[in-house]
């Protein structure tokens, strides 16, 4: 996709479903105490905004009329996470 608005190199996310996993990079483009917006590129799906909201030790996203919640990842497994990046750069 040529859009640089896609043309992302900012942090690192992994994510794991069936057996899927996925790694990528996002960038925050909105943000206010209790929510972020995000904007990534999936291979498989695309460009995707997203708003995650903020909930103690997890956050959850809007699917439709439900909202999906996740956990949150300990800070040291975020400092992998900024070894990665700095390996793709």
């Amino acid at each position: 996709m040529e859009n640089s608005c896609f043309d992302i190199r900012e942090p690192i996310f992994h994510s794991t479903f069936e057996e899927r996993s996925t790694v990528g990079q996002y960038r925050v483009v909105a943000k206010d105490e209790a929510s972020v917006v995000t904007v990534s590129f999936d291979p498989l799906y695309g460009g995707q905004i997203q708003h995650k909201h903020f909930d103690g030790q997890h956050y959850w996203i809007s699917l439709g009329r439900f909202r999906e919640y996740f956990k949150r990842l300990p800070k040291n497994t975020r400092k992998r996470a900024r070894k990665q990046r700095r390996s793709l750069s």
